[in-house]
């Protein structure tokens, strides 16, 4: 699935994966990233999309490929409004 908003503000649109349940696989060919993880249990929704993001910008920032609170493409999360 391409990026619409699950995969963090520090991914390119050219970001495409899956997430959902208790997995968040993440690819980008932009910067050559690949994230696969799998969670211990299933969480809501909201906490999921909170947890991927999280996940992505830690990836990000600790390749140096991002800083936490930098710049990144806002997405409109269907049950979180704009993140």
């Amino acid at each position: 699935m391409p990026d619409t908003f699950g995969f963090g503000r520090h991914c390119s649109p050219r970001v495409f994966g899956h997430t959902g349940g208790s997995a968040c696989v993440v690819l980008g060919p932009g910067h050559g990233v690949t994230i696969a993880a799998r969670f211990h249990r299933n969480a809501p929704l909201v906490d999921r999309i909170r947890r991927d993001h999280a996940l992505c910008t830690a990836v990000y920032t600790d390749l140096g490929f991002a800083v936490p609170e930098g710049e990144g493409r806002d997405h409109s999360a269907p049950v979180l409004g704009v993140i």
